[in-house]
């Protein structure tokens, strides 16, 4: 599942609007299993979810990559 998700899924997302990370954050939150709100900050978040110990950690891992990428550059997308 972890890599259909990588496959279908992830690369879908990309975008510089409050939605995007909104959508960042609800997915880390739901592949994770841990409530995250959806106004947590970068380091909350990272701070919050392990991805070694999660269901899905390769789509958790990519999607803090993504989360950064947004916080860094204010757009991001699963190809950068």
């Amino acid at each position: 599942m972890d890599f259909q998700l990588m496959q279908k899924v992830l690369p879908r997302i990309q975008g510089s609007s409050t939605a995007v990370l909104k959508a960042l954050i609800g997915l880390i939150s739901l592949f994770s299993g841990k409530p995250i709100p959806e106004t947590a900050e970068l380091s909350e978040v990272e701070s919050l979810v392990d991805p070694e110990t999660t269901p899905y950690p390769r789509s958790v891992k990519k999607l803090l990559f993504m989360l950064q990428r947004f916080n860094d550059d204010g757009f991001t997308s699963y190809w950068l």
